[in-house]
């Protein structure tokens, strides 16, 4: 994929100068900085989806069980009303 990226002149100076250091062109460089980036944010994600899986499963297993089942017929809309024959 080709990008166009309009980067202020302190900041293309910045990443001229860390290629440099790193032996790269700036095509490459940025190209490694957006892919550590995204696998970061990537697995940053991920963990957080199984930290709240995590922490529902904990909710739900500490839930109180019910005693006896409910009846059938206990939820049925005339037993809500204390007026019901």
């Amino acid at each position: 994929m080709n990008l166009t990226l309009n980067l202020p002149p302190d900041i293309e100076t910045i990443l001229c100068a860390e290629a440099a250091t790193n032996g790269m062109d700036v095509a490459a460089y940025v190209g490694r900085l957006l892919d550590e980036a995204v696998r970061r944010r990537s697995s940053s994600v991920a963990a957080a989806v199984d930290q709240w899986e995590s922490d529902l499963r904990r909710f739900v297993d500490g839930l109180p069980r019910p005693v006896a089942p409910v009846p059938a017929d206990a939820t049925r809309r005339f037993n809500f009303y204390e007026d019901a024959s």
